[in-house]
């Protein structure tokens, strides 16, 4: 009889990136492009040599092949017995990453008895509420001698930070939106200029509400070439201005028609300047 212990005894496990190439490369995606583009992009096959990556929408895509040197050098530093030479971009669904379910401290329902609570039914609906209402603020003291803060905007109990969930996410939109207008109207400034402005700003939130506006604005410029000159007015050329400053990051005055139609493409920067100069 052949023992276990015999026919594993010569085992040795493999390096994982030569057995699944592609989940190693997804396991270190987010670390090399960062966290924003790895929320809208993800690799998706292995074909020969190329890397297939799909994006969430076509301004992830024209951003993806701006990096696509220091990518795949990363990558091939990571899998080197992979041979990666070059992306291929496609646009589509982006599948959602794992969560993690674990959030702050571990959170455990205190039973009744430990607060000092009856455990039998109450008499009436008036006995039911009153007990609810003592329940809640023993609670409350409980989370209160573990540690726990009131939120600094509703008030309510939280593990760790200054605001609930709810709450934080009205104020990280609320900054959102504050930067977004900056980003429209003076896209020059940057995330130092726009921190001046929008108090408690992070780099974080300001880098996805960029990618969030060039996404969108370079959807809105499809549309406007699909359409043609009827789509063109004041409004798109202040989204193509827009899109191309905050693009670049360079200042208003460094903006040659060289570079903007390298960020627009020919067909549709003449669609939007070469045009209003002939009128002109």
């Amino acid at each position: 009889m052949l023992i276990l212990r015999d026919a594993l005894g010569g085992w040795r496990p493999g390096h994982g990136a030569g057995n699944d190439p592609l989940g190693t490369a997804n396991a270190c995606w987010a670390e090399i492009v960062g966290e924003a583009m790895g929320k809208a992009t993800r690799p998706v096959a292995l074909e020969g040599e190329i890397l297939v990556v799909r994006t969430t929408s076509a301004a992830w895509s024209h951003e993806l092949s701006f990096h696509a040197e220091r990518i795949v050098a990363a990558l091939r530093a990571r899998l080197p017995g992979i041979a990666i030479a070059s992306l291929r971009i496609r646009t589509g669904l982006v599948s959602a990453r794992p969560k993690s379910t674990r959030r702050g401290r571990d959170v455990r329902v205190t039973p009744r008895a430990e607060l000092g609570l009856p455990t039998s039914p109450a008499e009436d609906l008036a006995a039911a509420v009153e007990r609810l209402r003592i329940r809640q603020r023993a609670e409350r003291d409980a989370k209160r001698r573990a540690g726990w803060k009131d939120c600094s905007r509703c008030g309510v109990s939280v593990a760790s930070g200054a605001f609930c969930a709810p709450c934080a996410a009205v104020t990280t939109d609320a900054r959102s939106l504050a930067a977004a207008r900056i980003m429209y109207d003076a896209p020059w400034l940057g995330f130092t200029g726009t921190a001046e402005l929008v108090p408690a700003l992070t780099l974080s939130e300001y880098e996805a509400t960029r990618l969030a506006l060039l996404t969108r604005w370079w959807d809105r410029l499809v549309r406007v070439r699909a359409r043609g000159a009827a789509a063109v007015d004041g409004t798109a050329r202040s989204v193509a201005s827009s899109f191309i400053l905050l693009k670049t990051n360079m200042e208003p005055e460094r903006i040659t028609p060289a570079v903007a139609k390298n960020e627009l493409g020919d067909a549709l920067y003449a669609l939007l300047y070469d045009n209003e100069a002939k009128r002109a």
